[in-house]
C-alpha cells in the first residue's frame, strides 16, 4: 500500500512539473508576441538619406609634374625683305586676330606695284587693239576680201596679246601681295610671348618677328610612369 502511495506521489509531481513548463513557455510566447507587436513594420527615411543610383566614369587622379604650353600658338615671320618701320606691340600685350603688329618699309613695293600696273595697262591696250583688228578682219575674210592665211595671222596676234595681258595681270597681283605683306598682322587672339625685332632692323623672308600664344587653352606635357599608364587609358587600360 505504501508503495502504491509513492508511485501516485511521483506521478502527481511529474504532472506538476509538466504544467509549470507549459505555463513558462506560454508566458514566453506571449512576451515575444508583445515585443514583435511593439516594433513598427514601416521604416521611414529622410530625404537626405535617399540616393539615386546611377553609372559614371571612374576618375583616377595621378600626381604629375611637367610644363604647361599653349595649345594654339604662332611664330609670326616676315614674308618680304626690308627695313622694319614700326613694331606696334610689346611682350605681354594682348592682341586680336588681324591686328597690325609690325610694319615694314613699303617704298620699294609701292614702286613695284606702280610698275606692274603700268605694264598691265599697256598689255590691256595692246589686247584691245588686237581684238578690234581681229573683229574687222573677221568680217573681211567672211566676204572674201582677205585670205584665210592673213586672218590666221591676226588671230595669232590676238592670242599673244591675250597671253601678255594675263601675264601682266598676274605680275600686278604678285606685286600687290608683296606690298600687302609689308603690313604684318596677328594670326590669332592671344598674348605676345616674344618680340624679336626692333624698328630699323633689316629682315628677310622667314625672319621671326613676333610670337603669339593663346592662353585660353593649355596642355600639360609630363612623363607618366609605366605602372600608371593603364590607369590613364593607355594600351590595355581603361578608356
Amino acid at each position: 500500500m505504501k508503495r502504491n502511495k509513492k508511485i501516485i506521489i511521483a506521478v502527481v509531481g511529474a504532472i506538476a512539473v509538466l504544467s509549470a513548463t507549459a505555463a513558462v513557455r506560454k508566458a514566453g510566447s506571449a512576451r515575444q508576441a508583445t515585443t514583435q507587436a511593439a516594433i513598427p513594420s514601416v521604416v521611414e527615411f529622410l530625404q537626405s538619406d535617399l540616393v539615386q543610383a546611377g553609372t559614371r566614369d571612374l576618375q583616377v587622379a595621378l600626381p604629375l609634374s611637367g610644363s604647361l604650353r599653349a595649345l594654339n600658338q604662332a611664330s609670326v615671320k616676315a614674308k618680304v625683305s626690308g627695313e622694319v618701320q614700326q613694331v606696334l606691340v610689346r611682350e605681354g600685350e594682348a592682341v586680336r586676330a588681324g591686328q597690325v603688329i609690325v610694319r615694314i618699309d613699303p617704298t620699294e613695293y609701292d614702286a613695284k606695284v606702280a610698275q606692274a600696273r603700268g605694264q598691265m595697262l599697256a598689255a590691256r591696250g595692246q589686247y584691245e587693239n588686237s581684238h578690234q583688228t581681229w573683229e574687222r578682219n573677221r568680217e573681211l575674210v567672211g566676204k572674201g576680201f582677205i585670205s584665210k592665211t592673213a586672218f590666221d595671222n591676226y588671230q595669232s596676234n590676238l592670242d599673244v596679246a591675250r597671253a601678255n595681258l594675263d601675264a601682266a595681270q598676274g605680275g600686278l597681283a604678285v606685286a600687290q601681295k608683296a606690298l600687302n605683306d609689308t603690313v604684318v598682322k596677328a594670326p590669332l587672339d592671344g598674348m605676345v610671348a616674344a618680340r624679336t625685332v626692333q624698328p630699323g632692323e633689316k629682315v628677310s623672308p622667314d625672319t621671326r618677328l613676333i610670337d603669339v600664344v593663346d592662353l585660353r587653352v593649355l596642355e600639360l606635357e609630363a612623363p607618366v610612369p609605366m605602372a600608371d599608364v593603364r590607369a590613364l587609358g593607355g594600351p590595355g587600360g581603361a578608356a
